[in-house]
């Protein structure tokens, strides 16, 4: 139980700070970076 509450947390907080990055490139850099990010995965 204690490994999937940790999972959980864990997959939230990289959802969190991928949100976090995400908007940020799209500010500062109109997409192209985010474009390739997520063409990179």
């Amino acid at each position: 139980m204690n490994v999937i509450k940790c999972m959980v947390v864990e997959l939230s907080f990289h959802a969190h700070a991928f949100l976090f990055y995400a908007r940020m490139f799209l500010f500062y850099d109109g997409g192209t970076i985010i474009g390739i990010y997520l063409l990179d995965l």
